[in-house]
């Protein structure tokens, strides 16, 4: 597996090229959107420390899952 991750000549199409700029603009996103829904949850809570820290926990969670999710 690590032999063909490392063999990039492959790897690397015209499918590929034109795939990966419809990929990042739905992630830009799907990662607006989180941090909107995000923002509207914590806004709920009382106190700013406490909105601040779910915030932070919430972007730390999406980030995680979205790299374990690629994986």
């Amino acid at each position: 597996m690590l032999d063909q991750l490392l063999n990039i000549s492959n790897n690397f199409g015209v499918d590929t090229l034109l795939l990966l700029p419809v990929l990042i603009a739905l992630e830009a996103v799907l990662s607006a959107d989180n941090a909107i829904a995000l923002a509207a949850i914590a806004q709920g809570l009382e106190g700013e420390a406490l909105q601040r820290r779910a915030l932070n926990f919430g972007l730390v969670i999406a980030f995680v899952l979205r790299v374990a999710l690629i994986l």
